[in-house]
């Protein structure tokens, strides 16, 4: 048996998914003292997506809470699944183990394929890491065919082709072998050392096949068709990353194309700040995600960086254009051009000129006394209700006084603090989940923040305008705390395109020019005041005001909205 274990956050949905492709069924853990979660609901309709065999077990009888009975009604009701398959466990103490293993022999199906010798070779690559000394080591799951040691094989998506040097089992130390076939889940070393090259989600064939399939009839009964196992990884949440100082730039980039040859699922692309220098633009799958990049960027490569807020991808149709623009960073939005949409006739066909922002379904499991809490907070997150529906077993007590809600939600509310705010709210009793909803228009500005009039790129975020102007007090006041004070007035203010929304300033440094003359007319002392108002008005005009990277770094991890 080859047994996978997932995580159950909603960023790792893509790792859910690819282990999935690689299964024949799946155990449902649901914990015997809480319920079904969020997760729960989730993952299990990724399985039924795919065909799966689906083996429930409790786990946790050993608790006092423990409501197997209870858990058995929510699986009938929830999922449709007859309570008496459900397999009560307690993996602590040991007790019923043995029957999940049963269960799994008993009721998951065997792989199928084609695994005749003479069968067409498809492999399904599933995950790709980086060996120092060995190179790029695949895990594949052989659907038809065989692939042996000395094979030459071609990845469908890329053309490139690479010589197999060694093949293996996990179990679950390496195991090297001399074939792998139909059925099998295991590893392949070959001469491609570039993990980069190796795209999670393709499909591997033979070369000799697929030059066969090239000279064959041209009826197409021939051809190989690839493996459409899963969607690729679609970033979610992006985020500018740049170094602490200018020159440990090269040692974040190392550090950044080292971490991403294990982890394909983070986009990257060059980008340089007027106020923090050259850097990362990266895409995450969410923001748990992103958390756990940065902890490793500093743990395992000891690269200290400043990460701006996380934004997510617009999409915005600028006037007399057919098609929609993908936004992810503030500073790639026209402003002006989007407000020059009177007298610009609209292309026939083409969708309404604004700005789109990504949608989210959320579901929340939640006790009955959080409801209120928890609706108010959707509410705050301009969300919409989808569904309200009571999980309470037949007696109405324990585990199954459960409440699950559905909520259609902006991607941009869920990706700064909603999962924090909702555990607060519930004392981390509530769970999580959300799914891609598609795109829908809304009011979105851009809040530009002016220090002494000079726009801050770094601190520019694309937010909903009822909620501009409490964002923009939020962060002018927290700029004045941090900035350092001048020999001159500091204007710090808060703006959609001309429009002021916020304002404070920081006094400048003055000096007692008239300490010395006590016994001196009016006039004189006047003078003497006004050449110091004429200097601090000419040295206001040349000065300009550096934000220390540690402030930027102390602002920006407290996230854009304020809420």
């Amino acid at each position: 048996l080859n047994l996978i274990d997932t995580p159950g956050h909603a960023d790792f949905s893509f790792e859910v998914s690819r282990s999935l492709a690689a299964c024949q069924g799946a155990l449902l853990l649901v914990d015997a003292a809480q319920g079904i979660q969020a997760q729960t609901i989730a993952t299990f309709f990724l399985a039924m997506e795919r065909d799966l065999a689906i083996v429930p077990v409790a786990n946790k009888i050993d608790s006092v809470n423990a409501d197997v009975e209870g858990t058995g009604e929510q699986l009938e009701s929830v999922f449709g699944i007859d309570a008496k398959e459900l397999v009560p466990i307690s993996a602590k103490v040991g007790t019923n183990v043995d029957a999940v293993l049963r269960a799994v022999v008993d009721r998951v199906p065997p792989p199928g394929g084609d695994a005749s010798r003479d069968a067409k070779l498809r492999a399904l690559l599933l995950d790709c890491h980086y060996d120092s000394y060995r190179g790029a080591v695949a895990s594949v799951s052989v659907v038809d065919g065989v692939v042996r040691v000395g094979d030459k094989v071609r990845s469908m998506r890329t053309g490139a082709t690479s010589e197999v040097l060694e093949l293996g089992l996990m179990t679950p130390e390496p195991l090297r072998v001399s074939e792998l076939t139909a059925g099998r889940v295991g590893y392949v070393i070959t001469s491609q050392r570039d993990v980069r090259a190796a795209k999670i989600g393709d499909t591997l064939v033979l070369e000799r096949d697929y030059q066969k399939s090239l000279s064959a009839s041209t009826d197409g009964s021939d051809a190989l068709t690839p493996l459409n196992a899963f969607r690729e990884a679609k970033p979610m949440v992006f985020q500018g990353l740049f170094p602490q100082t200018g020159d440990d730039y090269e040692k974040l980039k190392a550090a950044v194309e080292r971490l991403t040859l294990n982890d394909p699922s983070v986009t990257t692309q060059t980008e340089t700040s007027a106020a923090l220098g050259p850097g990362f633009r990266c895409g995450f799958l969410g923001l748990l995600h992103a958390d756990v990049f940065h902890q490793r960027l500093k743990e395992e490569f000891g690269a200290e960086v400043i990460a701006t807020a996380p934004t997510v991808p617009y999409r915005v149709v600028y006037p007399g254009e057919s098609s929609a623009v993908s936004v992810s960073s503030p500073m790639q939005l026209d402003v002006e051009r989007l407000s020059q949409s009177r007298g610009v006739p609209r292309v026939e066909g083409s969708d309404p000129v604004g700005i789109s922002e990504p949608m989210v379904d959320a579901t929340i499991v939640c006790k009955n006394e959080h409801v209120g809490k928890i609706v108010e907070l959707c509410v705050d997150r301009r969300g919409t209700q989808l569904e309200h529906t009571h999980m309470s077993n037949s007696a109405g007590t324990g585990s199954g006084d459960r409440v699950l809600l559905r909520y259609r939600l902006p991607m941009g509310e869920v990706a700064t603090d909603f999962s924090d705010e909702l555990k607060s709210r519930t004392s981390g009793y509530a769970t999580f989940d959300y799914e891609e909803s598609g795109y829908q228009q809304s009011d979105i500005v851009r809040l530009d923040v002016l220090i002494n009039g000079q726009s801050v790129d770094a601190l520019a975020g694309l937010i909903h305008r009822d909620k501009a102007q409490r964002s923009g007090k939020v962060w002018v006041t927290r700029l004045k705390e941090i900035l350092p004070r001048q020999l001159f007035e500091v204007k710090i203010q808060a703006a959609v395109g001309q429009k002021v929304l916020a304002r404070e300033s920081i006094s400048a440094y003055k000096k007692d020019v008239l300490a010395n003359y006590y016994a001196m007319d009016k006039s004189r002392k006047q003078k003497l005041l006004n050449k110091q108002k004429k200097g601090k008005k000419y040295m206001k005009s040349v000065g300009s005001v550096e934000i220390p990277n540690e402030a930027f770094a102390g602002l920006l991890s407290k996230g854009f909205k304020g809420n």
